[in-house]
């Protein structure tokens, strides 16, 4: 038996709609947009690395399940769709989609990890809310993938072998979400406007490198609103705001 527990479905109802909502997010943004065999080498390092971090959410989600713990396969879930998918990821990205050219490289890899990356959590999220995962993957993806199961409950697993040079990105885009976290802080704490442009963000890191910035640098230019993003070895992470 289990208890009841009228929060749980305050929190279902939420993740519905989370999951409804980034879905229409991401039909908008592809519009006729279908990406052809997912080749990883094609992406830009921060969209490789939500994809395949997909596939390890998954792998580890799996495990949880062949030992009947869906708690934390459940938890595994929502803390990498909603803390990581919504809350960074797709806020990261837009200016990609929303205002670069349709055949830009730069866009169309950010539209491959939405197309991929949706439907591998949405296949993830099927165990738990089975009939609103089967109406988004209706509305959408039968006939933009070759061979496409005719319902998302019988879909193949999400699985993928770990590339061997993942962990350095891992470590990478680990530190671009801390220093994006770290943008809002400071914005929140200077009474500035989450969208309001700044001239410059300095960034203090102790490990990060000017060629390995240089790979976000778009996205962290779009994100934070700033002209220009300067780099500081430092014994710790920190950003600064500078303005004027």
């Amino acid at each position: 038996d289990a208890y009841y527990e009228e929060n749980e479905l305050e929190n279902g109802k939420k993740l519905v709609n989370k999951l409804y909502n980034a879905s229409n997010f991401c039909f908008i943004n592809l519009g006729g947009h279908r990406p052809k065999a997912l080749d990883l080498n094609t992406l830009l390092p921060l969209d490789c690395w939500l994809l395949v971090k997909s596939y390890d959410v998954s792998s580890k989600m799996q495990k949880y399940f062949e030992s009947y713990d869906y708690a934390h396969a459940r938890n595994l879930l929502t803390e990498f769709f909603w803390g990581v998918f919504c809350d960074y990821y797709l806020e990261i990205i837009k200016k990609r989609v929303y205002d670069l050219p349709v055949d830009n490289p730069d866009k169309i890899s950010a539209q491959t990890a939405l197309f991929y990356g949706l439907n591998n959590m949405l296949i993830m999220a099927s165990p738990f809310i089975p009939h609103i995962t089967e109406e988004i993957f209706q509305s959408f993806y039968p006939d933009k993938i070759p061979n496409a199961p005719k319902s998302i409950h019988l879909s193949s697993w999400p699985k993928m072998d770990l590339p061997s040079d993942f962990s350095t990105l891992d470590i990478q885009v680990k530190s671009i979400l801390e220093i994006v976290a770290l943008l809002r802080a400071q914005k929140a704490k200077l009474g500035i406007n989450i969208g309001a442009e700044i001239n410059t963000l300095s960034i203090f890191h102790p490990t990060l490198t000017a060629t390995a910035l240089a790979s976000f640098e778009f996205d962290l230019l779009a994100v934070s609103r700033a002209k220009k993003l300067t780099l500081t070895k430092s014994d710790e992470i920190k950003v600064e705001i500078i303005n004027g």
